[in-house]
């Protein structure tokens, strides 16, 4: 292998890029920092929402009630904020569901004891939203929210793809963007790194934190797919 990789073409690539020899390379002078550590320098080279975008995404964290401090380049939440993504949905086709109560219970373990949890959640599932309320108030912790988003609650892939007829595709790629740019300034993440979003959210933190980051994953360890 040369130390150059085909990242588009016209055919299909799947197969390709799936492939362990390609999922775990990198170049040979980067190979002593680990593949954590460049595939998130990857994520964070490609995420770059132009302006019009990060704008919108501004006015979503004023909104939410987060403040931001600049000493990263994108900015990092002021004070100890925990960042959940929680995917349900059609995501218990392919593994168990993990309810949004044991996402809360992780976070707020990342606190320490006497300090009032704070915690931002991201997901597109009315039903956990409202759950995660009701949590946090029983709790005593702060919970956040980009109220901008569209709460759906779909059981299939084919509910979802029902659902795109009334959500407009530039509105549901803004809430993922939104999602991903919260989620890269909060201190700490938890998630399900079965998700292929669960984990590029971390790997943008990664970069965003000088890697001080804490994940927390609910079912499996961090690994490169594709």
């Amino acid at each position: 292998w040369s130390d150059t990789l085909v990242l588009s073409s016209p055919t299909r690539l799947d197969g390709f890029v799936t492939s362990e020899k390609v999922r775990l390379w990198m170049p040979k002078q980067f190979a002593h920092r680990g593949l954590l550590w460049w595939r998130a320098q990857l994520a964070s080279f490609i995420f770059k929402p132009n302006q019009a975008t990060m704008n919108i995404v501004s006015n979503r964290i004023n909104e939410a009630g987060l403040k931001l401090e600049h000493s990263t380049p994108s900015g990092i939440f002021a004070g100890n904020v925990v960042g959940i993504h929680v995917r349900h949905g059609d995501k218990k086709t392919e593994s168990a569901i993990v309810p949004v109560e044991n996402y809360l219970e992780a976070a707020s373990q990342l606190f320490d004891d006497g300090q009032r949890p704070q915690i931002f959640l991201a997901s597109d599932e009315k039903s956990s939203i409202d759950r995660a309320i009701e949590w946090a108030q029983a709790h005593g912790s702060d919970l956040f929210l980009d109220s901008s988003q569209v709460g759906l609650d779909v059981s299939s892939a084919t509910d979802q793809s029902i659902l795109f007829h009334d959500i407009s595709a530039r509105e549901y790629a803004l809430d993922a963007i939104s999602s991903l740019s919260f989620l890269q300034r909060c201190s700490h993440f938890v998630g399900t790194f079965s998700s292929n979003f669960g984990r590029l959210a971390y790997e943008l933190a990664f970069i965003n934190t000088g890697g001080q980051a804490a994940p927390v994953s609910l079912d499996t360890f961090w690994h490169a797919y594709p």
